[in-house]
């Protein structure tokens, strides 16, 4: 109980801020984010690419990767909408008006209002995960979800780590209603960044679900074919330009396996590719041999690939709810102590002010836990496989699907 209170609080003062700091805080030090993405969905209202604004007056204008666009149309810069870094995939943008779609800067109350809906999901979705063990229990895990400091900083700077996090989890309330279609429908929402949901979509792949695949292909389809209707601009530019605003953007990241890979001399595309690579073989490991557990486990599996496979910043770790709470939902189950462990030190990586996670130190041993959680994660589902099973990589734990 005591805990819960300590966490309670803790999830008051990180919220607070948040929120205080979006709606009302100065326009040049908060809701930084919201801004950019509020001028990138502006831009498309308007019919105009924002990446030929980014390419045309921003920052690496003169750099010889931009050179390779130079026969792009001129694109009109309005001083009134501004100018911003724009990192949307061509499906994301007419998904994305429905939550940038205000003016500015009324969107910021309507965004906080979005967040806090994203919110009250995450912690409805963890509630009734965990009510099966006992309200304390309950209370437990909806507190450790609250108290996420990263959160707190989406919320601050605007950013939509929440959101997709909010979204993922309707997935797998969706799913788990059987509405699949509904399911991949918001699951090509959550795609809007992909650096941060990709992993989850493979998650589906493996579990079989194939009718929300096609459901998210459609979709993601019919969204793209308006982007470059919009935009006069095919899909595979718009990937181009994106590939060099985030190459513009990486250096300001958090560790991560990019970051890794760049220290060690690796360059350009080698250091995306090979990162990625990595992490999508070792997701493999999981999501093969437990294909057949639920969903909401394989997404726990999912969320360290996410974060450790490319560039994010602080507010992305939010996405490790999906590590935190089938690590509480198992030790309740199980009452294993190294699974009690490593919930606790999952939850103190994710609890801890933003300003200490930004030592590099700190970011290390934040990497080191929640792979070693994920293992040991692994290894406890992978224990309730009859043997026979775990040799062949088939089967599920008892066939049984989490109450979340």
């Amino acid at each position: 109980m005591a805990l819960t209170i300590v966490l309670a609080c803790l999830a008051l003062a990180y919220q607070t801020k948040g929120y205080v700091s979006l709606v009302v805080g100065d326009a040049k030090s908060s809701a930084i984010d919201l801004r950019q993405k509020w001028v990138e969905h502006r831009y498309f209202l308007h019919g105009v690419n924002p990446f030929d604004i980014w390419m045309q007056h921003g920052p690496w204008r003169d750099s010889d990767r931009v050179a390779r666009f130079a026969g792009r149309p001129p694109a009109p810069y309005s001083e009134t909408i501004g100018f911003g870094d724009p990192a949307n995939p061509p499906w994301a943008y007419p998904g994305g008006l429905l939550w940038f779609w205000p003016s500015w800067p009324a969107v910021r109350i309507y965004y906080a209002l979005l967040n806090f809906a994203a919110s009250i999901t995450i912690l409805g979705w963890a509630w009734n995960g965990a009510r099966v063990h006992g309200t304390r229990a309950a209370g437990l895990v909806c507190a450790a979800c609250a108290a996420m400091s990263a959160a707190g900083t989406a919320v601050d700077v605007g950013q939509y780590s929440l959101l997709i996090t909010g979204l993922l989890v309707l997935v797998l309330q969706l799913d788990g209603l059987g509405r699949a279609v509904p399911a991949g429908v918001l699951l090509l929402l959550a795609l809007a960044k992909p650096t941060l949901s990709v992993p989850f979509l493979l998650a589906v792949a493996a579990n079989g679900r194939i009718p929300m695949l096609a459901a998210v292909a459609s979709t993601g389809a019919l969204a793209t074919l308006m982007t470059w209707w919009r935009l006069a601009t095919d899909p595979v530019t718009m990937l181009r330009q994106l590939s060099v605003v985030g190459e513009y953007l990486a250096p300001a990241s958090q560790l991560s396996f990019q970051s890794v890979a760049t220290d060690v001399g690796l360059g350009g595309g080698a250091a995306l590719a090979v990162p990625v690579l990595a992490c999508a073989a070792l997701l493999a490991v999981p999501l093969v041999r437990l294909r057949r557990t639920s969903l909401t486990n394989l997404f726990a599996f999912s969320a360290v690939a996410a974060r450790l496979w490319t560039y994010h910043r602080p507010y992305d770790d939010v996405i490790l709810i999906f590590l935190l709470v089938p690590l509480l939902l198992r030790y309740y189950e199980t009452e294993d102590n190294w699974i009690g462990g490593a919930s606790l030190c999952v939850g103190l990586t994710l609890w801890s002010p933003g300003r200490l996670q930004s030592h590099s130190v700190v970011q290390a041993v934040q990497l080191i836990v929640w792979v070693v959680a994920a293992i040991a994660l692994y290894r406890s589902l992978l224990s309730d496989l009859p043997s026979r099973q775990r040799a062949e990589g088939k089967g599920s734990a008892a066939n049984t699907e989490s109450p979340i």
